[in-house]
């Protein structure tokens, strides 16, 4: 029985320290009689517990792009038995510096520059043109800023002073909104820059078989490729005038190169292959296109003069060419057969095609002649 009771004693201190939640400490021996059991405790304050702070929270950016700020926060963990209350703000704030934020431009009203009307009868029409504001860069390109944002000149010094390629490296005018035909090896001045005609600096075509753009297009229609005859237009008139063609092919997210613009390349190969001596090693005549008859380019190399007509007519009259009598005149397509000229009514030759049969011809796309001096000299 009093076994029992010591038990129940026991249990009856435990619920007496949860309920009232304080320190207590047994300062006497317990003692258990038979029949009774005696017991003394003394209860203390508890010691005060002082708040404390949690540790910093990652940052937390609040922009997207430019210049904001970033917040860190922290929790305070409260005190307890009336300790010290936590000292300090529960969060930092700092400057934070991403990457520049596009800002597309914004066009003015629309401004009458000439208010005369384009013709002198019937419908015309005058020329109006609004401007653009300051938009930030996009990093699409070296369109989107000047050189200075691009820190162009820095990289520029580098690259003809120090870089491993400092003696044959040639670069084209692509180095800010600022520098298009202005500086550069080689001007591309703007996309599907053609001037047709010789400029005093060298100059490149940069240019793609799609119409409407530089990348790859699912949706794209056969119209919306350059023909063969096109693309051939443009090397012509663009060497003839002493430029380079840069031809752009935009393959595939998997890398691949489309079947379109595959046969595009093997077609101009394929030109090259039988007249590629018109193109190669060869500089501006002293006309670029004939006087009479459109589409007809000239080039030349120290021992000849190359005529390329884009289209083929029986009767090719050639207005700028004057070739002494002893000289002769061959198509590169169609090799081994001297062509018959004569000269014309008015002004230069008339090259006699009639007895060529075009459907022999190597290709058949644009023809380029071959004027071949009757003595070895100079082509001026």
């Amino acid at each position: 029985m009093a076994r029992l009771f010591i038990l129940r004693v026991q249990h009856r201190l435990r619920r007496r320290r949860l309920d009232n939640a304080a320190q207590v400490s047994l300062t006497d021996t317990l003692r258990v009689h038979h029949h009774s059991v005696s017991e003394l405790y003394r209860f203390h304050s508890p010691s005060p517990v002082d708040a404390y702070w949690s540790t910093w929270s990652a940052w937390s950016i609040q922009h997207s792009c430019g210049t904001g700020t970033k917040v860190a926060k922290r929790v305070c963990i409260p005190p307890r038995y009336n300790g010290r209350d936590c000292i300090g703000s529960d969060q930092k704030t700092e400057t934070s510096v991403l990457a520049e934020c596009p800002h597309a431009g914004t066009l003015s009203d629309w401004v009458v520059t000439s208010t005369s009307c384009s013709y002198d009868c019937e419908t015309g029409f005058v020329t109006v043109e609004r401007t653009c504001d300051n938009p930030q860069p996009l990093a699409d390109g070296d369109w989107e800023a000047t050189d200075a944002y691009w820190n162009s000149t820095q990289f520029l010094a580098w690259l003809y002073n120090e870089s491993p390629v400092r003696d044959s490296v040639v670069v084209n005018d692509r180095w800010g909104s600022n520098t298009e035909c202005k500086h550069g090896d080689v001007w591309d001045c703007s996309d599907r820059f053609n001037p047709g005609h010789v400029l005093p600096h060298k100059w490149e075509n940069v240019m793609t078989p799609d119409r409407a753009s530089w990348g790859f297009r699912r949706e794209a229609v056969l119209d919306d490729y350059l023909s063969i005859e096109e693309l051939i237009a443009e090397l012509v008139s663009t060497v003839s005038c002493g430029g380079n063609l840069l031809l752009n092919m935009a393959p595939t997210r998997s890398g691949r190169i489309p079947v379109i613009y595959e046969e595009r390349l093997t077609q101009i190969g394929q030109w090259l292959a039988v007249n590629g001596e018109a193109i190669y090693e060869t500089r501006p005549w002293k006309v670029q296109n004939d006087s009479v008859t459109a589409g007809v380019w000239y080039t030349a190399n120290d021992a000849s003069v190359f005529i390329m007509s884009l289209t083929w007519t029986e009767q090719l009259v050639l207005g700028s060419l004057q070739p002494k009598p002893a000289d002769r005149i061959v198509l590169l397509a169609y090799p081994g057969v001297p062509i018959p000229w004569k000269q014309a009514a008015t002004v230069g030759i008339v090259l006699d095609l009639t007895t060529i049969p075009h459907h022999k011809l190597l290709v058949q796309w644009a023809y380029a002649f071959k004027v071949i001096p009757s003595r070895h000299m100079r082509v001026v």
